[in-house]
């Protein structure tokens, strides 16, 4: 009994410290502002795809579409003191959006192939790749949006082309329309990104 009564006392001060070095307030949500796309492009030379220069061209297997949302934090929620010996106090937003992606499409802007002409959703010739926590998950963009169903965390997310596009394509120029559950759309296009035979 000792030993329970040495272990709670302990387990409530080291609660109350480690929170007490903490911010007071911790925002536990995000409210999403813009989406944006970058280009990129895969290289022998970094680990990691590198930023597209103005106009350059690229081969398509080697484009890297990166996008992302601007966000704010929000809703601020105070801490209880026993509740988070293990929290992790730096974690703001935690709790995400609140609310889930209803659906995700890529639109082409121009003839892509055979198969995806001008205006189609290309969502199945795209991989998805997630950067969370600094672990590397890939998918499909339906897997996507199962994992975020709940509620939306973002992340670092690339998209990379599967198929060849037709030799007589000029540029790759794609548009993203994100809709969430609570009736939100973002939609964002990437610059066009002309390629090298």
């Amino acid at each position: 009994m000792r030993y329970l009564t040495f272990f709670l006392i302990l387990f409530f001060l080291i609660g109350h410290f480690a929170c007490e070095n903490c911010a007071s307030n911790v925002p536990e949500s995000i409210a999403l502002k813009d989406l944006s796309v970058l280009n990129l492009k895969d290289t022998d030379e970094s680990e990691y795809p590198v930023f597209l220069k103005d106009k350059e061209e690229v081969f398509w297997d080697d484009l890297v579409l990166r996008f992302g949302f601007d966000y704010d934090f929000i809703s601020q929620t105070k801490f209880n003191t026993a509740g988070y010996l293990f929290a992790d106090c730096t974690s703001r937003g935690y709790k995400g959006t609140g609310y889930g992606i209803e659906t995700v499409n890529i639109i082409t802007l121009e003839d892509y192939n055979l198969e995806y002409l001008k205006g189609d959703t290309i969502n199945e010739n795209l991989n998805l790749y997630e950067w969370y926590r600094s672990k590397e998950i890939i998918n499909t963009i339906e897997d996507f949006k199962t994992r975020y169903q709940t509620t939306f965390n973002p992340a670092v997310v690339e998209l990379r082309l599967i198929q060849k596009p037709l030799e007589t394509v000029e540029k790759i120029h794609f548009r993203i329309i994100i809709t969430f559950k609570d009736s939100s759309t973002y939609i964002a296009d990437n610059l066009p990104v002309p390629l090298k035979k």
